[in-house]
């Protein structure tokens, strides 16, 4: 039973990311933003196999996870994401998987974006923590992320780099 509840909570998270990639794609459109995305296609790699690695883990495993341990994992999992979906509200259609912003836009500091400056990749850390714990899945965990945190702090750089370059309101 508890392998069978961790397997859906890796296909809800499967499914939000889908959800994401979509809304993405909608917003670029939506703001004429045609470039290609540098990471993305690593990015897109290690997010799908943040579901795949932890699954087959669990599933070539003699043992079902411990439901405390379960809990725990999946509650930090939900408020991940909680937060993920919360800065997707607070920027709205300026939100992205891309490093960019709308060109004369205010930047944003409503909904997280009050509190701190990269709430949605603080989810991401959680999530690349709490997805892997739920199911006791400790060699994904470590897999996942010796590949992530490179990648994401990356991505942090050439952001805090883009936003020093651009002014709040008239952009790069």
């Amino acid at each position: 039973m508890m392998t069978g509840l961790y397997l859906a909570l890796l296909g809800a998270v499967g499914l939000q990311r889908l959800f994401e990639l979509r809304l993405c794609r909608a917003n670029r459109r939506a703001s004429g933003d045609t470039r290609l995305l540098r990471h993305g296609t690593l990015f897109l790699i290690v997010h799908t196999s943040l579901v795949v690695l932890p699954a087959l883990e669990v599933l070539l495993r003699a043992t079902p996870p411990s439901p405390v341990v379960f809990a725990i994992g999946a509650g930090l999992a939900v408020a991940a994401q909680a937060l993920r979906l919360w800065t997707m509200r607070a920027l709205g259609r300026g939100w992205t998987t891309a490093t960019w912003r709308l060109p004369g836009t205010p930047w944003v500091t409503s909904g997280p974006y009050r509190w701190m400056r990269h709430p949605c990749y603080l989810a991401v850390v959680v999530e690349f923590t709490a997805l892997p714990l739920a199911g006791e899945a400790w060699m994904s965990w470590l897999v996942l992320n010796l590949l992530h945190t490179p990648l994401l702090l990356q991505r942090i750089r050439e952001e805090e780099a883009f936003s020093n370059t651009c002014d709040p309101v008239l952009g790069p």
